[in-house]
């Protein structure tokens, strides 16, 4: 098979980022929108739906009325993603037959764990992937080899990265294994200012700023100040046949072709078999930079997934996080503590009911009353005019908020505690350990 040109790379790269950009659209707004109301905050008000808002803020007339964000959906995003960080999540190595023996797979372990530990994994890549699989329902980590750092060596080894935003990464829509080991390509994708672009791979002034410059596909690949930079990894397979011999079985690749030719003629026992390999590709704009083959034989991008969804008789998916189950009972909150404010910001305040002659001559204590921090209010016990008693000043009843919306809050506020599976212990429930049986745990077989 004749090695494909740069064109034909490119052209493969951007083809696949329009058919992974099409199997996600609807999680990628959906996630966008998630983020969002996580980060709502008394001033972008993305928790409240943008007509409800803007009637109720005065945009088109009328008195503005509160518009007020409680944002509880962090406090239950935060709590999951902090058990799971003390939960010292990690890679488990287990024999399982096949020869394999307890003690070798401690010691794989044992190496896995020093490349978490010089990756600083768990604070950094794990902790990354959780949030983006809570937050928005899907999260990565990274696995590359590079130099091993601060030695004078050319060794390298294994380090575990993480990948900040999730919706960088364009993965295979045929893949179907939960934890994708099954996808023949995936890219992290990066839009790059140019001169962190020039920093970072020195020596590349060769590529485009023009648009339609080289391939007419590569319109929005490149601008005047931006790059779109392309780590993209495929999987391709090696055919081969192992043979049966006297040493065990062995596969024809690692035979001389004399051996080869005497099993063939003693119709020794073989069978077809397939192996797998891992090329990393860069592409940045209409050039590739970077191309080499990795020591990898699956791809090196490894999914956190939430709950998975996808369409009955198409490919399109969407993966779902804690905030997307939050959204409608946090509304529900948010508008009826809005209510409940409004309610009581109508009403007057408690005032002093008396008879104008109780408090004549003393009008400028009493105006005063609901402000000043007086010891006593005198008032005239008598009239002067018919020496009859006057009543004495009450006070009326203070105003209260509306019961229902208190009762509305509360039943919010349980039904967040409901799809979260995060109960308060003075409600009589199960108590505040959280139940994360709703997302997916995944285990990582090498």
């Amino acid at each position: 098979m004749p090695e494909k040109t740069d064109a034909d790379l490119i052209t493969e790269v951007q083809k696949c980022y329009d058919e992974a950009q099409a199997h996600t659209s609807q999680w990628r707004g959906r996630a966008r929108d998630d983020l969002r109301f996580f980060h709502a905050d008394a001033y972008n008000h993305a928790q409240w739906d943008d007509a409800v808002y803007q009637a109720r803020a005065g945009t088109f007339g009328g008195s503005p009325r509160p518009c007020l964000t409680i944002n509880k959906t962090a406090q239950h995003v935060f709590q999951v993603e902090n058990e799971a960080r003390q939960s010292q999540m990690g890679v488990k190595v287990n024999a399982t037959g096949f020869g394999a023996m307890s003690e070798a797979a401690d010691a794989l372990e044992g190496i896995v764990r020093h490349i978490e530990y010089q990756s600083n994994a768990q604070q950094n890549a794990y902790a990354c992937a959780i949030q983006g699989q809570v937050r928005s329902g899907l999260g990565w980590v990274h696995v590359v080899t590079d130099y091993v750092p601060d030695a004078d060596t050319f060794d390298q080894d294994f380090f575990i990265k993480s990948v900040p935003n999730p919706l960088n990464v364009y993965f295979d829509p045929a893949a179907r294994e939960p934890d994708h080991s099954d996808q023949n390509w995936a890219m992290i994708v990066e839009e790059m200012d140019r001169a962190e672009f020039d920093r970072q791979y020195p020596g590349h002034d060769d590529v485009s700023r023009d648009p339609l410059s080289g391939i007419e596909s590569n319109s929005g690949w490149v601008s005047e100040n931006t790059v779109r930079v392309a780590t993209y990894y495929r999987r391709s397979e090696k055919k081969d046949t192992l043979w049966m011999t006297p040493d065990g079985p062995m596969r024809q690749s690692d035979m001389p072709e004399e051996m080869v030719e005497l099993f063939r003629s003693k119709e020794a026992p073989s069978r077809p078999v397939t192996s797998h390999a891992v090329e990393k590709i860069i592409i940045a704009g209409n050039a590739v930079i970077a191309q080499g083959d990795t020591v990898f034989s699956l791809i090196p991008l490894v999914p956190f997934v939430g709950i998975e969804t996808r369409a009955t008789g198409g490919n399109d998916a969407d993966y779902a996080g804690l905030v997307r189950f939050l959204i409608d009972p946090q509304r529900m909150f948010n508008y009826t503590a809005s209510a409940f404010v409004e309610s009581v910001a109508l009403q007057t305040k408690a005032p002093w009911l008396a008879c104008a002659e109780a408090i004549e001559g003393y009008e400028q204590q009493w105006a005063g009353a609901n402000t000043s921090n007086a010891a006593y209010l005198p008032y005239n016990a008598v009239d002067h005019d018919t020496s009859q008693p006057v009543p004495t000043p009450t006070r009326i009843e203070p105003p209260t908020g509306s019961t229902g919306h208190l009762q509305g809050m509360q039943s919010a506020d349980q039904w967040m505690q409901m799809v979260t599976g995060q109960y308060q212990a003075e409600m009589g429930a199960p108590g505040n350990d959280a139940d994360f049986s709703h997302l997916r745990q995944f285990r990582v077989i090498l």
